[in-house]
């Protein structure tokens, strides 16, 4: 009687565990999602803090009417400037040194070569009706950017896989200035007429392994609280289980036994005898009850009390 079937014990431990393993699954999913959300939106603010310079260079360039530099094997007339009446493309200095016009478009095309070099990441001009030859055309991403533009969108991104790893992508709207009719008077825009977009090109490969670590470190974290915890309850219920065990030995002691003598009490008795009835008329035997009587015992009664 003193080892009785646990089954409770062990169902109370199977949903202790359920719940807990829950609950830690349920912590373990959110604070992923909110990293991932963090990280996306640290992307987004990079993205968009990069754009602001590239705005800010291309009004630079734009308020001085273009920037002259040296000639070279990286700076050449650029011949859509040539071609355009009333613009100065090749000056030359006193000590015949030959310069060249760069506008902000030439100049972003440029910073984009360079961040393309240093692999911090890439940019691009892109436009739906590009004015230069050598534009680069838009890709999907960029196609998609610039048609919402045109809808009253200001920003687009995204997360795209690439032979060359995952990139975060970015793309923001160029505004037409009346400055640039220099350019593209031909095009006959007015202030504010969207003209293109600035493409971004973040490389995410490093995050992403970074991401995936952190996920395997709260993975395997997680496993280990949980068998701990699994292991505690089991140590406490087995505790458990032989405290109660021990409690019941007693009271089926107390609840069949004579305190004074240790032999079973009356209740006991007749249900010892109710079990040997039953067995002799099941097996059709005969059954011997003998009855005791111990002379002068009210004297031990009188003297050691009931």
């Amino acid at each position: 009687m003193a080892h009785r079937n646990p089954r409770f014990v062990r169902k109370y431990l199977l949903y202790a565990t359920l719940t807990i393993a829950a609950v830690m699954a349920s912590v373990f999913v959110t604070h992923h999602s909110r990293i991932e959300h963090l990280t996306s939106t640290i992307l987004l603010q990079q993205a968009r803090a990069l754009y602001g310079e590239l705005i800010m260079t291309r009004k630079w360039v734009n308020k001085h009417g273009g920037v002259y530099v040296r000639v070279g094997p990286k700076a050449n007339p650029n011949p859509f400037l040539a071609s355009r009446p009333g613009l100065k493309v090749n000056i030359t200095d006193e000590s015949g040194e030959q310069y060249t016009l760069i506008n902000p478009a030439i100049a972003v095309r440029e910073i984009s070569e360079i961040s393309q070099q240093e692999g911090s990441f890439e940019l691009h001009v892109a436009s739906l009706d590009p004015v230069s030859p050598a534009s680069r055309q838009p890709d999907d991403f960029e196609r998609e950017a610039l048609l919402a533009f045109e809808q009253g969108q200001q920003e687009a991104f995204t997360i795209e896989e690439t032979e060359s790893g995952p990139f975060y992508r970015y793309m923001a709207p160029i505004k037409f200035e009346q400055r640039c009719n220099k350019c593209h008077a031909f095009q006959k825009l007015k202030q504010g007429d969207i003209r293109g977009g600035i493409s971004i090109s973040i490389p995410m490969q490093e995050i992403q392994q970074l991401m995936s670590e952190n996920r395997r470190f709260s993975f395997y974290s997680a496993f280990t609280v949980l068998v701990s915890l699994f292991a505690v309850l089991a140590f406490i219920s087995a505790k458990f289980m032989q405290k109660l065990n021990q409690a019941q030995e007693e009271l089926e002691i107390s609840a069949t036994t004579d305190s004074l003598t240790g032999l079973f009490n009356r209740k006991a008795g007749y249900e010892r005898l109710s079990e040997q009835l039953a067995k002799t008329r099941r097996l059709s035997t005969h059954l011997a009850c003998l009855m005791i009587d111990i002379d002068h015992f009210k004297k031990v009664n009188d003297h050691h009390g009931h």
